[in-house]
């Protein structure tokens, strides 16, 4: 219920608009195309790595299984922005998990 949730709040616009590139990233992610979703968030990103896109950048690179990628986003999320710590610490608790299941 947490990813479901984590997700969500992910995903959901924030009060800034999206670019183009974000919201085309959020389509292909709302229909489960999370490698396509990671390319289109890591260019959304390389143009303005706010907040909103570094959590994009960090679940869908969770989604996929880009641990590393995931872990350096929701890290970087955390440091950057006081008011997404608690869902950055939430994120990195995730990739946790996904470590050790991909560990088993």
């Amino acid at each position: 219920m947490r990813r479901v949730a984590l997700l969500a709040s992910v995903v959901t616009l924030a009060c800034s608009g999206p670019t183009s590139l974000e919201r085309r990233g959020d389509t292909e992610a709302g229909e489960g195309r999370w490698t396509e979703a990671l390319a289109t968030y890591r260019a959304a990103a390389a143009r303005q790595a706010d907040g909103r896109v570094l959590a994009k950048v960090a679940v869908a690179s969770l989604r996929v299984g880009s641990l590393k990628e995931s872990a350096a986003a929701f890290t970087r999320l955390g440091s950057d922005d006081a008011s997404r710590r608690e869902q950055a610490a939430d994120g990195l608790e995730f990739v946790a998990r996904a470590a050790e299941r991909a560990a088993d």
